[in-house]
């Protein structure tokens, strides 16, 4: 009878090893697959817009930057009359900015003075059909069509009367 005990039991603990080996199989190839489900999920954006102070930028050209999966994408196109399009894929809404291409000098001069460039604007980009539009300096342009920077405008406003408040405070005692 003891004998018996063994072998069921030698039988029960190679069973459940079998089960045991045949999840970690299935482990490394997850883990493989992993970074490509991740792709599969990105989406197409459309980012349409115009700039009227586009005579400004050097060849006609302006900038996309913005950082997706660890990966910075750098994308330029050509103005016609100030309107631009891009296109491309997003797995997520990120930060972005539109960049006019300026002068070197230009941009040496900011680099020195840390004054805020007139010639770029950051927003958040998102899925879908988008517009920006700049009726003066490319930093005035208003983005649609993206809920995430929809929220961060939102945010923007609560901030003002605080930041209005700091500014002042700090222009009287210096």
């Amino acid at each position: 009878q003891n004998l018996r005990r063994l072998r069921k039991n030698y039988k029960y603990v190679l069973q459940r090893e079998k089960i045991a080996m045949k999840k970690i199989n299935i482990l490394p190839i997850a883990l493989v697959l992993a970074p490509l489900l991740g792709a599969a999920q990105s989406s197409p954006f459309t980012l349409t817009g115009k700039v009227a102070d586009h005579k400004r930028a050097v060849d006609n050209t302006i900038y996309l930057k913005f950082r997706q999966n660890g990966k910075e994408i750098d994308d330029s196109t050509k103005m016609l009359n100030g309107a631009y399009t891009f296109k491309g894929m997003l797995s997520y809404p990120v930060k972005a900015t539109i960049q006019l291409k300026m002068a070197d000098s230009v941009e040496q001069y900011h680099k020195q003075t840390r004054i805020l460039k007139d010639y770029a604007h950051e927003f958040y980009i998102d899925k879908g059909k988008l517009s920006a539009n700049a009726t003066g300096k490319l930093n005035s342009t208003i983005v649609k069509g993206s809920a995430a920077d929809d929220n961060r405008q939102e945010l923007q406003k609560m901030l003002d009367p605080y930041y209005k408040t700091s500014s002042r405070i700090y222009d009287e005692e210096g």
